[in-house]
């Protein structure tokens, strides 16, 4: 049997759960705007918040140069994307240094990331 066959399941829940994604916010997603957030939602439901550079650190090269200035639509009410702004994530100064802007999920940015896991837990 095909290995990836033996996986097809996995690959079904993956494929469902991007979906969600897809529907929960606009037809101008990217994947790397997807793949920020989900790496600043699973920092912020750590308890270790990071900040937009610890995210393109972590990525290690994986998220394109232009994540950088499109990031913000995943912000809420950011002025440059109020009209098309999915408003999953705020930034917040960090108490230790006030430079510094922590990414933290709202509650429509924590409702988002909690379906896309029971989607993807259901079809496993």
């Amino acid at each position: 049997m095909d290995k990836a066959y033996a996986k097809s399941g996995q690959f079904m829940a993956a494929s469902k759960s991007l979906i969600l994604i897809a529907q929960e916010g606009n037809d101008r997603l990217t994947i790397n705007q997807a793949a920020f957030f989900f790496i600043a939602a699973t920092a912020d439901t750590m308890g270790r918040p990071m900040t937009p550079s610890e995210i393109f650190d972590e990525a290690k090269g994986a998220l394109t140069k232009s994540i950088k200035n499109t990031y913000k639509v995943l912000l809420e009410d950011h002025r440059e994307y109020r009209d098309i702004a999915l408003g999953w994530l705020r930034a917040e100064t960090d108490d230790l240094d006030n430079r510094r802007k922590l990414l933290r999920l709202t509650a429509k940015g924590r409702s988002v990331a909690e379906r896309f896991i029971e989607q993807f837990a259901k079809d496993v």
